[in-house]
């Protein structure tokens, strides 16, 4: 079970492309912030767009600080450990929201950008924020599905337990030809066989366990199992 005390500093994550991306992210989404609340009255009353497009530009900046820092530390990679198809998948869905407010905010900022510079400004930004959403939600669907397709090729902890116990009892319950020649034996007669009083007998804890494998597989047992 992961821990807090698994968190650490990953200094390799500031190597990768998802960090640059990020931080790139977080310095574009607060220069369209900024642009679309500089000349926000001005906007507002001749244009349209302007509290959606600050709104997603702030979105987008928070949730990058957020997912930069976590990275960072190692929190996403503590919680993968444990939840990986559902925290990568709750990730998608963050960027797929995300690009789609970028859009709009980006086509709002477009039909106003005449209005004055700094709306020009924020239109350029949305643009390239919304450049930079997509190259994150193509990195995330590319290891979405790879964790998608190692969940299909295993099995469930539940599929795995029943198999396991499947396999004991086959190995446990004796085989056609073992019984057959245990009949044709005692038919026989012969003198080779053991005594009964040289069988040890077999422990109550170990007949308990045979029993209770049979039972939750639903395998009939007639108590000649053998112990491996």
């Amino acid at each position: 079970m992961p821990s807090l005390s698994d968190i650490e500093l990953n200094k390799e994550y500031l190597r990768t492309k998802p960090a640059i991306l990020k931080l790139a992210e977080v310095f574009i989404s607060l220069c369209c912030f900024i642009s679309a609340v500089v000349k926000y009255a001005l906007w507002n009353e001749f244009g349209t767009g302007a509290s959606f497009v600050a709104f997603a530009s702030f979105l987008s900046f928070v949730g990058s600080v957020a997912l930069f820092l976590l990275n960072l530390f190692g929190a996403i990679a503590v919680i993968r450990r444990k939840f990986a198809f559902y925290t990568v998948l709750c990730e998608l869905g963050y960027y797929v929201v995300l690009l789609i407010f970028v859009f709009v905010a980006a086509i709002l900022s477009s039909k106003n950008a005449k209005l004055h510079s700094a709306i020009g400004a924020a239109t350029f930004f949305s643009w390239v924020l919304f450049v930079l959403v997509a190259a994150q939600l193509a990195f995330q669907a590319i290891l979405f599905k790879a964790i998608y397709e190692e969940r299909k090729k295993k099995p469930t902890g539940d599929g795995e337990a029943n198999n396991e116990n499947r396999e004991d009892a086959k190995k446990l319950k004796p085989s056609s030809n073992q019984t057959s020649s245990a009949n044709t034996q005692m038919s026989a007669g012969e003198s080779t066989s053991v005594p009964l009083e040289a069988v040890p007998e077999k422990p109550k804890e170990e007949r308990v366990i045979q029993y209770s494998v049979a039972d939750n597989l639903d395998v009939g047992g007639d108590g000649n199992w053998e112990v491996l």
